[in-house]
């Protein structure tokens, strides 16, 4: 079985049919984000803060780092998320979360 996840949801309910197990599901919705000023300053942060991350992993001497990020603040914090040290279940408290804003806040050390 190969399965391609597309976008997130929720499992509601689980039954078992027939010998197979089937879930009821409801899509997760992203609350809207506003172009504002707090929330520009939140990106700059959050790159501050991932950019550091990624240099102590990955940067040394012999090594010339440079990311290039999304202008998309969604698929932005969906990708500093998946990229970061944590535990499995730290990601997924993160995949739940429907606002970019404290996706992003929650990232930042």
């Amino acid at each position: 079985l190969t399965a391609l996840g597309e976008r997130r949801f929720r499992i509601r309910k689980l039954e078992q049919s027939d010998g197979h197990l089937v879930g009821f599901v409801e899509p997760i919705v992203e609350l809207e984000w506003d172009e504002t000023p707090e929330h520009e300053t939140l990106i700059e942060r959050a790159k501050d803060a991932f950019g550091l991350q990624i240099s102590a992993l990955f940067g040394h001497k012999n090594v010339n780092l440079k990311i290039n990020y999304t202008d998309d603040p969604v698929a932005l914090s969906f990708a500093m998320a998946g990229c970061i040290h944590l535990s499995l279940l730290e990601k997924q408290h993160l995949l739940e979360i429907t606002d970019t804003a404290e996706r992003m806040r929650e990232i930042i050390p």
